[in-house]
């Protein structure tokens, strides 16, 4: 029986995609690497080791999550945490932009713009087409999204 995820009133079949699941094995790897434990990491920020170790197994981290792990361990999102995706840190900042700002333009919280762009296929969109979407101004991209996102039935 596949597993529905609610997220801020979205639910999502199968939220722990297998892209999730391969940053939590970057984040336990890369931990790894550095000699820290969970316990260890899970200090540094301000976490106990089950959500350390929720994060390892592919949790829904949000974003606040992925950039503190990565401050603490002295690395970026990026070949170390992702690494079958190359994600620049330029990509990964517009991308967090778009967040914000398709979050705003919509009416929703942030979380709830990132689960409806991942599910509606977004994300995925905006990751492979990276480099055309950091040359078109801000609007275009939202433009691009939304109507993608419909296309694959969303419903804003």
């Amino acid at each position: 029986m596949k597993t529905k995820h609610l997220v801020d009133g979205y639910e999502l079949d199968g939220l722990k995609t297998s892209w999730l699941k391969d940053i939590g094995s970057g984040i336990s790897t890369y931990r790894k690497t550095k000699l820290l434990t969970q316990e260890e990491l899970g200090e540094m920020l301000n976490l106990d080791k089950s959500q350390v170790c929720k994060l390892e197994r592919g949790g829904n981290p949000t974003i606040g999550t992925l950039v503190n792990v990565c401050k603490a361990m002295g690395t970026s999102i990026s070949y170390e945490i992702i690494p079958d995706v190359a994600v620049s840190e330029d990509i990964l900042n517009d991308l967090v932009l778009c967040l914000f700002e398709f979050a705003e333009r919509h009416g929703l919280s942030v979380r709830q713009s990132f689960a409806y762009l991942n599910r509606f296929g977004g994300i995925d969109y905006y990751l492979s087409n990276a480099d055309a979407m950091l040359s078109l101004p801000l609007e275009d991209t939202l433009d691009d999204l939304t109507v993608l996102c419909r296309r694959k039935g969303g419903g804003l």
